[in-house]
């Protein structure tokens, strides 16, 4: 591919790469020999299919008590990365084209592809309702909550020996086993999945690891906000609120993405945690 060979353009390019007596093979086999760089400005390709199972459970409010889920059973599948930044406040896996010449074999699971998604919100006005002076103690309390469990996006692993092949994202050889390892998440960050699954390609050629490998994910978002409101009635059009919100209710930890670079020394670790800790914070809201 790299082999010097007779340059037919050298007699009408006066500078530059091209203007030389020889050429590299590969130059001769592009789309287009005769230009160095060729680019396309949003362009229009690849394709997509999506599939879903939508459920919903909804209590509306009654008796102080109101709730509400949603789950989303899903599979998209494309051939081409919808983005090439990801999705702010989520981190997705490359997904580059490895082969533009043979974009069938690009087809994967897209980089947001999320099998499994449920969200729960409920609401709760606690049914105290004491007289004199204890209601003001017992009585106007309300606890809302949010929960979000969701599986994490697919693995998409890059790098090995250059094909030489001018673009696309370069991929090693996969063994066919699914490199996902068992045990807590926390326990494995070091190393997240089996990086023995991934070797070099040969020089020159394409590595057979698919786009986005079809088991091997991230951690995915297990998460729970809550809040606790005190209402306190000073009189018929006038109300004070207290409000204690609790972000990050259980203090789980999101982990980033591995590091998927094949040849890195942190290939395979975990270095990034996408949430924050447990955020605590109280406020007063008068309402007239």
């Amino acid at each position: 591919m790299l082999t010097r060979v007779p340059n037919p353009f050298q007699p009408a390019v006066r500078s530059g790469p091209l203007s030389t007596p020889t050429t590299t093979r590969n130059q001769l086999l592009r789309p287009y020999p005769q230009y160095l760089v060729v680019n396309s400005s949003a362009a229009t390709y690849g394709s997509s299919i999506y599939h879903a199972l939508q459920a919903k459970v909804e209590k509306r409010m009654a008796r102080g008590f109101s709730f509400l889920a949603s789950y989303t059973l899903s599979k998209i599948i494309d051939d081409a990365g919808a983005t090439t930044t990801g999705f702010p406040g989520e981190p997705v896996s490359g997904g580059g084209i490895q082969n533009h010449r043979n974009r069938r074999g690009e087809r994967a699971l897209a980089v947001f592809d999320v099998p499994h998604n449920l969200m729960m919100s409920s609401l709760w006005e606690l049914p105290f309702r004491p007289g004199g002076v204890a209601r003001h103690v017992v009585a106007g309390w309300q606890i809302n909550g949010i929960a979000t469990f969701r599986s994490g996006v697919p693995l998409g692993i890059t790098g090995g020996n250059a094909s030489q092949a001018f673009g696309g994202t370069q991929r090693p050889n996969w063994s066919g086993q699914d490199a996902t390892l068992t045990g807590q998440k926390s326990g494995r960050l070091q190393r997240y999945f089996d990086t023995a699954a991934f070797s070099f390609n040969d020089p020159f050629s394409f590595g057979n690891s698919p786009r986005l490998l079809p088991n091997l994910r991230g951690a995915g978002i297990h998460s729970m906000d809550l809040s606790v409101f005190k209402h306190f009635q000073i009189r018929e059009s006038m109300r004070l609120q207290f409000r204690a919100e609790f972000f990050n209710f259980t203090n789980t930890p999101e982990f980033g993405l591995p590091n998927t670079a094949f040849g890195s020394p942190l290939f395979g670790v975990v270095g990034t945690q996408e949430n924050f800790a447990r955020d605590v914070q109280f406020a007063l809201k008068l309402l007239f």
